[in-house]
């Protein structure tokens, strides 16, 4: 199960940049341990002016926190829940305002999540993957 926690807004320095802070918590909810990863490059939020948030490799604060990135040939499997147990991350995402300098108000946060299975070998293989998604988001009190 994943739920939002709370969706906050920020601004860069300069107001070049406008971030977006999206705190979910994960609850494993199977009779079994489960280790989740976050498929790179899969985060995205569009808010309705149709501007598009992402993770930029060139933005310092943008990525995620709390939970291991699924790469094309590695995962970390770093974010275990046991059976009942809740986990939170933190995924930050970012614009540059360019053309369009308006904050929209409304948001929709997609992001997928693999499921990954340890082997007895200990290797790493990423099984059923599951597209989240959260609509119609506002945000809370922007953080300056």
């Amino acid at each position: 199960m994943a739920e939002l926690v709370g969706l906050t807004g920020s601004f860069s320095g300069n107001n070049a940049l406008h971030f977006l802070r999206a705190n979910l918590r994960f609850r494993n909810a199977t009779d079994r341990p489960l280790v989740l990863g976050y498929v790179d490059g899969s985060a995205e939020i569009i808010d309705n002016n149709g501007n598009r948030y992402t993770v930029q490799g060139n933005v310092s604060q943008d990525g995620v926190k709390g939970m291991g990135t699924i790469k094309r040939n590695a995962a970390d499997p770093q974010f275990l829940l046991a059976p009942g147990e809740p986990g939170n991350v933190t995924f930050n995402v970012s614009r540059f305002k360019g053309r369009d300098p308006r904050i929209a108000s409304s948001f929709n946060f997609i992001i997928t999540i693999a499921e990954l299975e340890i082997q007895p070998s200990q290797e790493i293989r990423t099984g059923r993957q599951y597209p989240v998604t959260f609509s119609s988001l506002t945000t809370g009190k922007p953080e300056f």
